[in-house]
């Protein structure tokens, strides 16, 4: 992904979970709706939108705002498939792991929650989704954290307390 699209300050796995919450699971259309919103603003900005001026285009042509997600969202699975979490949130999560014993998915949801719950860029890209019920939270973790659905449903740790957490 061209440097000007990334600030060093935001690891590469919001970036990742940002672009899924926008391209495959339809975050787009609300992101492009309300991109006047200050929330809406910060993606458009730290996804390289306003810095290249490409923002103007966006408001009279909608169309290109998904072909540019769509751009962006490829390069970024090419790139960032294999992201991890920030090496002190990994390493805090691998002791809770042991202490609890969680499965690799327990692990995965319980550093989304955190995530979401302390980066606004990723609460942002998230609140595009609305609201979620149960069985679409499944799926929409399965989509944002790569892993199959069936894991998520058959986690230890329940979906539905992310969904508490902040998927509302």
């Amino acid at each position: 992904m061209q440097s000007h699209h990334l600030s060093p300050d935001i690891p590469s796995i919001i970036y990742l979970w940002m672009l899924r919450a926008l391209v495959p699971l339809g975050g787009y259309q609300a992101f492009a709706d309300r991109l006047n919103y200050s929330s809406n603003e910060n993606i458009a900005k730290a996804l390289g939108f306003i810095d290249n001026k490409l923002i103007e285009l966006f408001e009279s042509q909608p169309k290109a705002i998904l072909a540019h997600l769509c751009k962006l969202h490829q390069v970024a699975e090419h790139e960032w498939r294999d992201a991890k979490v920030p090496p002190c949130l990994g390493s805090n999560i691998a002791r809770l792991s042991e202490l609890l014993e969680l499965s690799e998915t327990d692990c995965r949801i319980l550093e989304f929650a955190v995530m979401v719950n302390n980066e606004s860029l990723l609460d942002d890209a998230t609140e595009t989704l609305g609201d979620l019920s149960p069985s679409r939270l499944y799926r929409v973790l399965a989509i944002l954290l790569g892993l199959p659905e069936r894991e998520i449903k058959n986690s230890g740790s329940s979906a539905e307390s992310v969904g508490d957490i902040r998927f509302r």
